[in-house]
């Protein structure tokens, strides 16, 4: 037999091919993370019928001359026939054209050497026995745990990746394990292999740390630091299979202590404020035609607080719709253009910019002569200079020209890029971020990095009723219309598409539906209901229209699509219907149900997803019908989704987490244990 591993060397060679993976440095191929393992200890040598699913991993001689042919479909294949120690023999095929594994079959035949294969089960077919899933294992690996490492399709090989490790392992750790322990555990100490653990650092690592491994003595850095090579080595070289999984876990939560570090570390790397003077908010909270809770107050104050620091203002302000985060930050902001600052309030459109707009100069007239709307740029059309405060979507920050800002107010943060928000902090500009739900890597930010939130209370005596149908129920859907149409309520319609389409998307969805298609179907349904619809492609006028017919209660049944999402203001909007659910976030329908009973009472959001729909979708449909918070929305939206990329210069906003571990994600649970560790470790 071949040795196992193969013959270790201290010298690193060029990482080669493995810088595709992300690596930069020799050392860090020891923190490529396998797959998963492949336990070849015990080979089978006599074969008997298994179940599915109950994998097999088989050894004998071959009994007869490999046959290379065909399936009856034309696809090529070659069989051998094993005979075990007991006489017994099992089919073997394997599909696909490979030359030197065929010549390499047909040796070991003449030379009756053992082979090994590895499958799903063994099932009978008349008088035989065959492997189903069959694939040729190495000889190498007999008797060994092997690890199985992805690859990058196209760019490296698991096998490469798997040669290389198996014989530079050993070279890679002291560099690999100093590296992830630099960004796990920070410590100054930890350049001095003699020195003691610190008290925040031996409480984190007691989380990692077996307790049966543990000798309740205060250790060493250079202890901690030979603990963590052994981990790797056993990662990459285990004994068993279990061995592996249980190393690769610690190796896990050290990268997502490093993920944690970086996070809040964010804080301390913003910039320098260019403004840090507001005048005093009590003057223009009193003009406001009604009273701040105190959760208002509350969060004004935490603002005010950052504004007059020399670092700029990172903050999260979270409330649900009709909880005041308008009156908010309107004070904030002018409170920052009365002590001689310059605004800017981005919007996720352009009609809620014009809301806004309204809102601000109805509360304070004497701000009119600063205050300028900016729509979408026009040839020839400048912002005015005198114009402190500014009000608009995203299109603003391209007029800005040399413009300094001194504060700036995201509204929907989640309509906004990384970049944007980054390179405002980097120019110096105080940023508050507003939204109801925020997004999985904001999210991550506030809860593991320290990124500081205002949260607001609702103040409007509401009730929000969410339920989720299926097909079968939809009689029920319109039961409750009618209910609602009786007590002279509004109700609303979401579809996901305009107007009807023959694409392949719709193909593949099945019951894709569209407003144009819908409102075809409500009239027939309801004949007596005034039912009209709004869509993006309308004209504006022509949107305008058809939303004041449905305020004033000339249209009862409102068809529309997303649009609605944000700004909508309806008095008696009580109910709200989203058809083909599934296709819109946690945070979009979160906001869609928003839209309902803004102004108390018992609303109701009734989820239509359609009639194919996996089990993951209606998992994440049942966040919204557990809970109408929408932090509590936000943070279960993240659990299910992702943090995202949370370095500074990411721009994933959700998804997998990536770390200093190569190949392995930072998984949910990993983050948030860490994170328990830190604040345990901390008090």
């Amino acid at each position: 037999m071949t040795d196992w591993p193969p013959k270790q060397t201290t010298d690193l060679p060029p990482l080669g091919r493995l810088a595709s993976l992300g690596l930069t440095k020799p050392h860090e191929a020891a923190l490529i993370m396998p797959e998963g393992y492949r336990d070849y200890r015990y080979p089978f040598s006599s074969y008997s019928a298994s179940q599915p699913g109950t994998e097999v991993f088989v050894q004998g001689v071959i009994a007869y001359e490999p046959r290379f042919g065909f399936t009856r479909s034309g696809k090529p294949r070659t069989e051998v026939t094993l005979r075990g120690t007991d006489s017994s023999e099992l089919v073997v095929q394997l599909f696909g054209v490979d030359k030197d594994r065929d010549a390499l079959l047909s040796q070991l035949y003449a030379q009756s050497q053992i082979v090994f294969f590895q499958g799903d089960h063994i099932a009978p077919l008349g008088k035989q026995l065959w492997l189903k899933k069959a694939q040729r294992v190495p000889s190498p690996y007999a008797g060994r745990v092997v690890p199985e490492y992805a690859g990058k399709r196209g760019v490296v090989k698991p096998e490469t990746i798997q040669a290389h490790l198996m014989t530079y392992v050993k070279a890679c750790l002291p560099g690999a394990a100093r590296q992830l322990l630099e960004q796990a555990l920070p410590a100054r100490s930890l350049a001095d292999p003699d020195s003691d653990v610190d008290a925040v650092s031996l409480g984190i690592l007691r989380a990692l740390i077996p307790p049966q491994a543990s000798t309740g003595a205060t250790p060493k850095w250079g202890v901690v630091d030979e603990w963590v090579r052994n981990q790797l080595q056993t990662v990459h070289l285990p004994r068993t299979p279990g061995a592996g999984e249980r190393a690769r876990e610690v190796i896990a939560r050290l990268g997502a202590l490093g993920v944690l570090n970086l996070a809040q570390a964010q804080q301390a790397r913003r910039g320098i404020s260019l403004f840090s003077c507001p005048s005093s908010w009590k003057g223009r909270a009193t003009d406001l035609p009604f009273s701040l809770s105190t959760s208002q107050i509350k969060a004004i104050e935490q603002a005010q607080y950052d504004l007059h620091q020399p670092l700029v203002m990172r903050r999260v302000l979270v409330g649900d719709v009709g909880s005041g985060k308008t009156a908010v930050y309107a004070i904030t902001a002018a409170s920052v253009v009365d002590g001689g600052g310059s605004v800017a309030i981005l919007l996720p459109s352009d009609a809620l910019a014009k809301q806004v707009f309204r809102e601000i100069l109805a509360w304070w007239p004497d701000l009119q002569s600063v205050t300028e709307r900016v729509g979408p740029k026009r040839k020839g059309r400048d912002i005015p200079g005198g114009a402190r405060l500014l009000i608009g979507t995203t299109a603003l920050l391209h007029q800005l020209g040399d413009r300094e800002l001194s504060f700036c107010v995201i509204d929907e943060q989640h309509k906004f890029s990384v970049g944007q928000r980054e390179q405002l902090l980097a120019n110096g500009t105080h940023l508050l971020e507003v939204t109801a739900t925020p997004i999985p890597r904001t999210q991550a930010l506030i809860e593991y990095g320290s990124t500081p939130v205002s949260r607001l209370d609702a103040h409007t005596g509401k009730n929000i009723v969410t339920r989720l149908f299926r097909k079968n129920d939809r009689a029920a859907v319109f039961q409750g219309v009618r209910e609602s149409l009786e007590r002279d309520e509004r109700v609303l319609v979401v579809y996901p598409l305009k107007e009807e389409t023959t694409s392949e998307a719709q193909v593949c969805t099945g019951d894709l539906q569209s407003v144009e298609e819908g409102l075809v179907r409500w009239r027939k349904a309801l004949p007596d209901v005034a039912i009209d619809c709004v869509h993006a492609g309308m004209r504006d006028a022509e949107k305008d229209a058809a939303m004041k017919r449905f305020r004033n209660g000339e249209v009862q049944v409102l068809l529309s699509t997303s649009i609605v999402e944000t700004g909508l203001n309806i008095r008696n909007l009580m109910r709200v219907i989203v058809v083909n659910a599934e296709r819109h976030g946690l945070t979009a329908l979160h906001q869609i149900r928003g839209r309902v009973a803004r102004y108390g009472g018992t609303g109701y959001c009734d989820l239509l997803p359609s009639e194919v729909v996996g089990q993951p979708s209606l998992n994440r449909l049942q966040v919204l019908v557990e809970t109408t918070d929408g932090y509590e929305v936000a943070r279960r939206d993240m659990q299910l989704r992702g943090a995202g990329d949370l370095q500074k210069e990411a721009s994933a906003q959700s998804g997998a987490t990536p770390s200093v571990i190569y190949g392995n994600t930072v998984h949910m649970k990993y983050l948030e244990e860490m994170h328990d560790a830190q604040v345990a470790a901390s008090k």
